[in-house]
């Protein structure tokens, strides 16, 4: 189906970011492996540690989550380490982008929002599509959904309907990413009757 991308709401410089970060001799990689049974938000805190300790000898500037297609200020580790270890429920932010599609075509009038990072957990991405009107809940749910799967794991049912923290309802089905990298995705659509709230209201 006919698409186009209107915006990137991670840095619009990133995939030139990635070509050059990939191709420098100075670029360092550091994976993270832990155990089974300890939580993402600590993988997440380790890996932010590590990045900090990296500063202690070489002179390193930016930290790029590849999964996630985020680059990251190298000097902003530490306080990010630390804002992890006080609320496991900062780690998203650390590692998984979001990003906006203006549909055309067919679709035109839907917006869609993914989310990119959490292949590196084992996990769908989110996918939300919903009309322009809806496009601020549609936003919102992207980060929820999200968060939730970084927290949880993959604990939401195909074909299910999934309540949001706002009240709002929204059809669950599970699809490959309509952009790349193909992933696999839990996609949201408003359900009827199911839009979020008005914040005037």
């Amino acid at each position: 189906m006919p698409k186009r991308r209107i915006d990137l709401e991670i840095q619009d410089w990133s995939d030139q970011a990635a070509s050059a970060i990939a191709g420098h001799a100075a670029h360092i990689a550091i994976d993270v492996v832990y155990d089974h049974r300890a939580t993402r938000a600590t993988a997440v805190g380790a890996a932010l540690r590590a990045h900090a300790a990296l500063m202690e000898f070489a002179p390193v500037v930016g930290v790029w989550w590849d999964e996630g297609m985020r680059l990251l200020p190298a000097a902003d580790m530490a306080a990010q380490a630390d804002a992890v270890e006080v609320d496991p429920a900062a780690a998203p932010a650390a590692c998984i982008s979001r990003r906006r599609f203006e549909l055309d075509g067919a679709n035109t009038g839907l917006v869609m929002f993914d989310t990119l990072g959490l292949r590196a957990f084992g996990l769908p991405d989110g996918q939300v599509v919903a009309p322009l009107a809806e496009a601020a809940a549609a936003a919102a749910a992207a980060g929820e959904i999200a968060a939730h799967l970084f927290e949880r794991g993959c604990d939401v049912p195909d074909g299910a309907v999934h309540a949001l923290a706002d009240g709002s309802t929204w059809h669950v089905a599970y699809r490959r990413s309509a952009f790349a990298p193909d992933r696999e995705v839990i996609q949201l659509r408003l359900a009827e009757g199911g839009e979020a709230p008005n914040p005037a209201n």
